[in-house]
């Protein structure tokens, strides 16, 4: 599928919301910045929101793209709320990092969401951020990642650039893992197997 800034003329499809310029607060209460775009994929569907960050008089503003999981709750009036705090937005690559690193001008995006079994999920927390965050970051297409888990839930929902697509499918077969981590992966605590959805996007400006 394709991923798509939403033309400012429309409007995302009912029974979504218009997030565009919302203020954005992080899990902490801060608000870190606003909703500049939507990106949606093929059907319409909101994938991605645009969160702009920094800046003086819109000079100097970071576009940090994270998935629309991520939203924990938005207020029916002026603002959203994250699941994720400051510094995890910050990790999420900017449109200007995807510009640079796409030589074919498009980025290639796996996002992957996870049921985690009663009890597990630090476990299932502490496998994503200490074995496959190091070894995706290890690789040489790897443009950034981002993790957001909901708790009450048992759901984790990671998203993760890369600027070429052999190494995509790679990671979603987790090729990319050490030896010692083979074995676990097969082990994991999860309710079901993940659900995998792959993206392109076209870099722009």
């Amino acid at each position: 599928m394709n991923l798509t800034r939403l033309p400012f003329t429309q409007h995302p499809r009912p029974p979504q919301r218009e997030l565009r310029q919302r203020g954005v607060f992080d899990s902490g209460g801060r608000l870190i910045g606003h909703v500049e775009n939507i990106y949606v994929d093929d059907d319409g569907t909101s994938r991605f929101v645009d969160v702009a960050m920094g800046g003086f008089m819109g000079l100097g503003k970071k576009h940090h793209l994270v998935p629309i999981e991520a939203i924990a709750e938005a207020d029916p009036g002026s603002s959203i709320t994250l699941r994720v705090d400051r510094r995890t937005v910050r990790s999420a690559p900017t449109l200007a990092d995807l510009c640079t690193a796409a030589p074919d001008e498009t980025m290639h995006v796996q996002v992957t969401t996870m049921r985690v079994l009663e009890g597990q999920f630090d476990r299932m927390l502490h496998f994503i951020e200490e074995v496959v965050r190091p070894a995706a970051e290890g690789q040489e297409e790897f443009t950034g990642g981002i993790v957001t888990s909901d708790r009450s839930a048992n759901k984790i929902v990671t998203a993760s650039w890369w600027s070429g697509e052999e190494s995509l499918q790679a990671s979603a077969g987790c090729e990319y893992l050490p030896e010692y981590a083979l074995a676990p992966v097969q082990l994991l605590p999860l309710a079901e197997p993940p659900e995998i959805e792959r993206y392109q996007l076209s870099a722009v400006p």
